[in-house]
């Protein structure tokens, strides 16, 4: 666990403190023999080997990259922002309390009261070690410090954490089971018939809620307010980071792919996960969609405004589907303006490889139509390219650049990239690439991509020449078949301001 998380540190510490506290405790020292000394000495040497050798950066300078690594946990370089009760905060200035509020208001209240009940049975405990020391008094103070250490940690060496308490999941562990002592200890208290049905009805109808909620909210489910949070920050996903994996896009493109039959589908998407969400889908979903920068050059915007404060039903643009759960808003499909925009194809070209005359390292060994496609030997090596010239484009106007290949390799998550350029005499003033590795995922199976550029009146002027190409840059082979491009220029008139204060 320490060489995936250094926070598992925790572990070794609280197990030598319990070591420690037994020997200071113990009514009889002499019960400490030589030979439980040496085990514990094993033990820690056991530790420190196994943190090293599954640890390959420590074999070079164990006490410096260990050093590195605690100094990167307390300032992560993430320099995003969170919405945190109601503002935007850079994650490096959270107040101390971020983490135990967001606990407070993510965990069910009944389980966040029963462990508090467990804190008070844990320091009554404590204060009957030297009398009653047993295995119970140390498993229910190793739990317990299991849940406190990492958050005092976290606050102590002010780490950069993000999208409520999830870099401390791993304390959910601990959490419930000092919770478990906590209705321990109140059954313990009001041990009378009454008072135990009362228990067992209120236990029963929470955890009726917690699973009618997970069925109800599924496949949303990991976003999560109780029902206290949710009244007192209504609406709490505004005041607080909501879909922050952004989970709720494949249910917003499902949905567009409900309503709308055609084949080719311009969308918007605000973060990645708009992108990964694409490719959960089957292939010949994923292949009706295109995905753009500009509003008006695509059909639906879906967004979930992650770490922005932005009150979702007030943006500039039609409202076309809304994705929620129980806790409320997680994600806003709005309707794009490509419709409403004058729009004129200015490049259309596509070469398939066929002419063996023409195009080099052509391939019968696999194509995705014809007899032949384009191999890309390992290292470096390009498909020739589709040129295009530019022309100027007025202060309103941009071009669209739209390119589809269909690409195979021999290996796994080829290193592979769309490249586009712009040149200007022998000099680059453009360049956009789209890497395809973590999407070349069926090796022997021919993949098609889609990938659209925009470019603005300060990226071209007339005369430059743009040219696009697929470059594999890995150590396998990969084959390429249909290279299409196409180039549009829209007419999208005056910036709108979608965000009004």
């Amino acid at each position: 666990m320490i060489d995936i998380r250094i926070t598992g540190l925790v572990v070794p510490f609280v197990t030598t403190l319990v070591w420690v506290t037994d020997f200071i405790v113990a009514k009889n020292r002499s019960n400490f023999s030589a030979r439980q000394g040496l085990v514990f000495l094993a033990y820690v040497f056991m530790q420190i080997l196994f943190i090293v050798l599954f640890w390959p950066v420590l074999w070079l300078n164990p006490v410096h990259h260990l050093q590195e690594a605690f100094a990167q946990m307390s300032n992560y370089p993430w320099t995003g922002n969170v919405i945190f009760m109601g503002n935007a905060i850079a994650a490096k200035n959270i107040p101390w309390y971020y983490i135990p509020f967001w606990m407070l208001i993510s965990i069910p209240v009944l389980y966040s009261v029963l462990f508090i009940g467990g804190i008070v049975f844990c320091i009554l405990k404590l204060l009957r070690l030297r009398q009653d020391n047993d295995a119970a008094d140390q498993f229910i103070f190793v739990v317990t410090m299991l849940v406190f250490i990492p958050i005092a940690a976290v606050i102590l060496l002010h780490s950069v954490v993000y999208d409520g308490w999830r870099h401390l999941y791993f304390v959910y562990a601990p959490f419930v089971i000092v919770a478990g002592y906590g209705l321990e200890f109140m059954c313990r208290k009001f041990n009378t018939t009454f008072r135990m049905r009362l228990i067992n009805a209120v236990l029963s109808l929470q955890f009726l809620m917690v699973v009618f909620t997970i069925v109800a909210d599924h496949p949303l489910q990991y976003v999560y307010f109780n029902l206290p949070a949710r009244l007192a920050f209504s609406p709490i996903t505004q005041n607080f980071d909501g879909d922050f994996w952004g989970v709720s896009y494949r249910s917003g493109l499902e949905n567009i792919l409900e309503k709308d039959s055609s084949s080719n589908i311009q969308v918007r998407v605000e973060n990645d996960p708009g992108i990964f969400n694409l490719e959960i889908l089957p292939p010949e979903q994923r292949n009706r969609f295109s995905i753009h920068g500009e509003l008006h050059e695509c059909d639906y915007w879906l967004a979930e405004f992650r770490g922005r404060m932005i009150n979702p039903d007030k943006v500039n643009a039609k409202i076309f589907n809304k994705i929620d759960n129980s806790s409320g808003r997680l994600l806003t499909v709005y309707k794009g303006l490509r419709s409403e925009t004058g729009q004129e194809e200015i490049f259309n070209s596509e070469i398939n490889f066929e002419d063996t005359s023409i195009s080099k390292r052509v391939s019968p060994a696999f194509f995705a139509s014809g007899k032949f496609n384009q191999e890309l030997n390992p290292n470096f090596s390009s498909i020739d390219p589709l040129y295009f010239p530019a022309a100027n484009l007025g202060e309103e106007e941009v071009e669209e650049v739209q390119m589809q290949v269909m690409v195979n390799s021999e290996a796994y998550n080829p290193n592979t990239i769309i490249v586009l350029k712009v040149m200007r005499r022998d000099s680059l003033v453009y360049q956009s690439t789209e890497s395809l590795q973590y999407r070349l995922n069926d090796p022997g199976n021919w993949t098609s991509f889609r990938w659209n550029v925009t470019l603005v009146p300060s990226d071209i002027r007339e005369g430059d020449v743009v040219s696009a190409y697929v470059w594999n840059l890995d150590q396998s082979k990969v084959y390429v078949d249909d290279f299409k491009l196409a180039v549009l220029k829209h007419k999208v008139g005056k910036s709108v301001n979608y965000f009004p204060q």
